[in-house]
């Protein structure tokens, strides 16, 4: 009852009207050029260890002025590691120095572009970011983005530079920490110690957007539990709060290259099927009020971004319009949701 009530809390909040806006606190497009030595990164993203490199971020702050600051950069991710022509990037700022200034308070932030070099690409990304800002209206958990115009231009080259979109993704320390908690780093998650509420928010919100490449439990080798997920908690208690990422692998982005988890019986990321873990059903009945509650905001945060083509929108409302009529059907709920629950029922924690 007390997550709920924070939940409702958290839909009706108002923003804060004193506060200098950092990074995060503005939802406008901000005018960036990084400057980096790209052929050098992306020659190397296939090695298992990845230095940084020098570059250069420029852009203007809230007066006008141009700023040029270094900034360490290297390629990050999996699977668009590997096989995008333009992977996500790692930037590594310095965090002194700072305060009073649209930095304040960044280090290590992801850089997420287009996969590739097209405008189709461009129309992929735009999704995936949409599908951070939906997450933002469902729980008070989560990763807060920033849309970027960004040239991309070589360390020593005079050419001009590559323009695009892109969006920073904070840093999971300064997302646990607006909730007064910190990230909880484990090799593998007791489902036992999982908050209830907030994973069965984030399992409905996986089917909303037909997502399967994701674990609540599980990281793969070599990395921090867990896959596509990070976990947050309290100093000092074991409750671990699920908070997701990447999602160029769910239907709602619909990318060309993903595909759905092997493990699941559908054949396109388009197909919504429940990964979620057995507990109470009052849980389930619970993320689906709170999606009922959202479904305003979530439907205006889409349509009046201005980030989609015509036809991009209307496939977009198409598919949230599937999700929505299929939790208002109380026997599709019971059958498509609750009784494909994956494992035993745990109960909640007393």
């Amino acid at each position: 009852m007390k997550y709920l009530v924070f939940v409702f809390l958290f839909l009706m909040r108002g923003a804060a009207a004193d506060e200098e806006p950092s990074l995060f606190d503005v939802s406008e497009p901000l005018n960036v050029v990084l400057t980096a030595p790209f052929k050098t990164l992306y020659q190397e993203r296939r090695q298992d260890v990845r230095l940084y490199s020098d570059g250069r971020f420029s852009f203007e702050d809230g007066a006008g002025e141009k700023i040029s600051v270094p900034v360490k950069v290297k390629t990050r991710g999996n699977f668009r590691r590997l096989h995008c022509s333009n992977p996500p990037l790692r930037l590594n700022f310095k965090k002194k120095g700072n305060n009073g200034t649209l930095r304040q308070g960044q280090d290590k932030l992801t850089l997420v572009a287009p996969c590739k070099r097209s405008e189709r690409y461009e129309g992929f990304l735009a999704l995936e970011y949409l599908v951070y800002q939906i997450f933002t209206r469902v729980s008070p958990y989560h990763f807060k983005t920033r849309l970027l115009d960004i040239g991309y231009l070589e360390s020593g080259q005079q050419a001009k530079p590559w323009l695009t979109t892109a969006f920073f993704i904070e840093d999971i320390s300064d997302a646990a920490a607006r909730t007064e908690m910190e990230q909880k780093i484990v090799v593998k998650a007791d489902r036992r110690k999982l908050d209830h509420s907030q994973t069965a928010i984030v399992e409905m919100f996986q089917f909303f957007i037909g997502n399967t490449d994701y674990s609540t439990l599980a990281a793969r080798e070599g990395d921090d539990c867990c896959h596509n997920m990070r976990l947050v908690g309290r100093a000092g208690e074991d409750a671990l709060f699920p908070v997701p990422y990447d999602f160029d692998s769910a239907g709602f982005v619909d990318a060309p290259y993903a595909n759905p988890a092997e493990q699941y019986p559908i054949k396109k990321t388009t197909q919504r099927y429940f990964t979620g873990w057995c507990k109470e059903e009052r849980f389930f009945l619970d993320a689906i009020a709170v999606f009922r509650s959202a479904k305003a905001a979530i439907y205006s945060d889409v349509e009046n971004s201005g980030l989609l083509s015509e036809k991009a929108l209307k496939k977009t409302l198409s598919f949230m319009d599937e999700f929505y009529e299929l939790i208002d059907e109380e026997e599709r709920v019971q059958t498509e949701i609750i009784e494909r629950c994956r494992g035993t029922l745990i109960p909640a924690p007393a």
